[in-house]
């Protein structure tokens, strides 16, 4: 009996000693990140809705060649958006399938005539051409979140707008007053007033620009603001200043929405996002970070109601008298 005393008293003085340990060393060895913790969980299809990646990449495969075939005669000096990797197999059906669409509108032929002028042109065979022409108007006929949404809805979180092109401060902008991105400050020669006044309309709409410093705040999670210089994909295609942004996933990657496309955590490279300054976006630069409110604003059409259950931020008015003031 004395033995299990003994026993049990050393046990007992052991356990607690090894606890006492445990909570004095915790605090050095647990790093909780509160911008993770306000972060969404990565879940694309929330915003893909009947058409998901993994479809995509499937009719890809099963049309590789062609769409291949396709795109390489439609856009010779871009083989960065249909060389294969995990992005790309994912927006080249969307691609050739708006071109696609854009091209019957503009034809005058039935649809016999029209499939037999894709397969000359392209030089595929009719049944082929068909079979892909009909899974390609198919992606257009489905209901679909993310022809509602760019990329900055998705960074926002407002995946229930329901009004494309949402831009930076369009949610509280007054309706007598100009637009914070005019057609004038996307012209080339006026990208540096371009980038302030992003960040400007930002701020506006509740968003916490923190720079190229590495925000870290509770109940905010981190986004990522891109931009680039107005340059011509064609000779009849000129595409002015523009930005793209990304949001971190709470496993701490970072995920994106290109226009109309589908939502993923890979770059154009094909490559999973884990360090946002330094994916590949194809010509858009690095800006710098921002701080979202945690469960994401609502930047909408201020002609809409609003789309998500979350208060409408108000922020201050920040003139643009003082806009080169603004690091970045």
């Amino acid at each position: 009996m004395r033995n299990i005393n003994f026993l049990q008293t050393r046990f007992l003085r052991a356990a607690t000693l090894a606890g006492s340990a445990f909570f004095l060393a915790a605090p050095n060895h647990v790093n909780i990140d509160p911008s993770l913790l306000a972060a969404e969980p990565y879940n694309p299809a929330l915003w893909n809705g009947n058409v998901s990646n993994e479809y995509l990449r499937r009719l890809t495969n099963d049309h590789a060649e062609d769409l291949s075939k396709i795109a390489t005669i439609m856009w010779p000096d871009h083989p960065e958006y249909y060389s294969r990797n995990s992005y790309n197999d994912i927006n080249l059906p969307f691609l050739v399938a708006e071109a696609f669409s854009e091209m019957k509108e503009k034809s005058t032929i039935d649809d016999l005539q029209f499939l037999q002028g894709l397969s000359q042109r392209f030089n595929i065979p009719h049944l082929r051409m068909t079979m892909l022409y009909h899974s390609l108007m198919n992606l257009n006929s489905q209901l679909r979140f993310q022809d509602n949404a760019n990329c900055y809805a998705y960074s926002t979180n407002d995946y229930r707008n329901n009004f494309y092109g949402v831009n930076v401060g369009l949610r509280n902008q007054n309706p007598h007053d100009e637009p914070i991105i005019t057609t004038e400050v996307r012209q080339k020669e006026n990208y540096q007033d371009y980038i302030q006044r992003v960040i400007i309309g930002a701020t506006q709409d509740g968003l916490i620009f923190t720079g190229k410093e590495w925000p870290t705040r509770a109940g905010y999670y981190r986004g990522a603001l891109y931009t680039k210089i107005a340059y011509s994909f064609s000779s009849e295609i000129k595409i002015p200043n523009d930005f793209h942004w990304a949001r971190q996933n709470r496993d701490g990657t970072w995920s994106h929405k290109m226009a109309n496309l589908n939502v993923s955590n890979v770059d154009f490279s094909g490559r999973v996002i884990t360090d946002i300054t330094r994916a590949d976006f194809k010509g858009y630069q690095f800006i710098g970070y921002f701080l979202v409110p945690r469960g994401g604003i609502d930047v909408g059409s201020p002609n809409s109601n609003a789309t998500i259950a979350y208060p409408q931020m108000q922020p201050a008015r920040t003139s643009f008298q003082n806009t080169s003031k603004l690091q970045y």
